[in-house]
């Protein structure tokens, strides 16, 4: 099964990689630049050697696993590895990994000589459902998450949802923050199944995600305002992923940092778009079910908020957020005065 989004295909791929080789053979690709951190390396990449065909010369590219890789320092890594290689455009970059590798990897392909084709292979239920989707591409930079990026589509993505095996229950859950996420923006009938934690479900539930978000990105694919629903929890989210990242590199993954992003934000938009007190327990409850409460101190909020004024969908110093109104239904982009977020975390603190 595929679903077509401005010119990149999704492949939902089984074991075999039949499409995967394919793919390959109808671009006449003779070598692949493979991206991996250590924990891909060590459990993806075997398989996707054995099932690419024997044709194809896989060059791998290793940068240590975690957010601090998403660097320009790894980028100069990888575009020194390519001029090395004499790799050319026509070369194509697999980005196999995470969200940190599909965001760098893009990254790095789309400024190699202007731009060389590459593909992701997520192997995360966070790349699979969200970071590999949509053409965004970026690194942080002055511990401000995504601050240097571009839009890049990839040539293809291919999931395969056997990579899910490899991962522990933290990491599921990091991607399944992005899943609630989808199912607040956009179907009350999806948040029904994923409000509760049951990956058993997890093929299902993927490409559901995925429809979602190709669908409002096929609508918007530059984020002029539809698109932008889809950073609901991600403002005061973020700014907490920032902030632990300064402290602690990789002690609050991403989806944790949403999910409490979530809360703070759901309770902003019982402030400023309706929404009501009872749905906004709902999700609270949802998420409190699912995540535990990140631990940061009062005193810390000026830096939080700090971190929010650096937001790209600020326009004029105003912190913009991408609110909802009901379970299925959200704003694009809602002008939030700075007491309102400070109390939105003080609730969260108490909570």
């Amino acid at each position: 099964m595929d679903f077509q989004a401005n010119l990149s295909p999704v492949f939902f791929e089984n074991k075999s990689f039949t499409t995967w080789n394919l793919w390959i053979k109808d671009r006449m690709l003779n070598r692949l630049f493979v991206l991996v951190d250590e924990h891909t390396k060590l459990y993806c990449l075997p398989l996707l050697k054995a099932a690419t065909s024997s044709e194809t010369l896989i060059h791998e590219m290793v940068v240590p696993a975690g957010e601090s890789s998403k660097s320009l320092e790894y980028a100069t890594h990888i575009w020194k590895y390519l001029i090395a290689s004499h790799a050319t455009r026509t070369d194509c970059l697999v980005n196999l990994g995470g969200g940190m590798i599909t965001d760098l990897g893009g990254f790095a392909a789309s400024l190699y000589k202007r731009g060389m084709r590459f593909v992701h292979l997520p192997t995360t239920l966070l790349a699979q459902v969200d970071a590999s989707i949509g053409g965004k591409t970026g690194v942080d930079f002055e511990h401000i998450k995504n601050m240097l990026g571009t839009w890049s589509q990839p040539d293809a993505i291919f999931i395969l949802t056997d990579f899910i095996d490899t991962l522990d229950e933290r990491h599921v859950k990091n991607g399944w923050a992005e899943m609630m996420k989808h199912a607040l923006i956009a179907s009350p009938e999806y948040w029904q199944e994923v409000k509760q934690f049951e990956p058993q479900h997890i093929s299902h539930l993927i490409q559901r995600s995925v429809k979602i978000k190709m669908n409002i990105v096929r609508k918007d694919p530059f984020e002029n305002k539809l698109r932008k629903i889809l950073n609901f929890g991600h403002t005061i989210g973020h700014a907490l992923e920032a902030y632990f990242m300064k402290l602690a590199p990789d002690a609050v993954l991403h989806g944790e940092a949403i999910a409490a992003g979530m809360i703070c934000e759901a309770w902003i938009a019982t402030r400023c778009c309706g929404l009501s007190g009872k749905v906004f327990h709902e999700i609270e409850n949802a998420l409190n079910n699912i995540f535990h409460r990140l631990n940061f101190s009062e005193t810390a909020i000026p830096e939080i908020l700090e971190y929010m004024m650096q937001d790209k969908k600020n326009i004029q110093h105003e912190i913009r957020m991408a609110l909802i109104t009901s379970i299925g239904e959200a704003l694009p982009e809602v002008s939030v005065n700075k007491d309102i977020i400070v109390q939105s975390l003080q609730m969260y603190l108490k909570g």
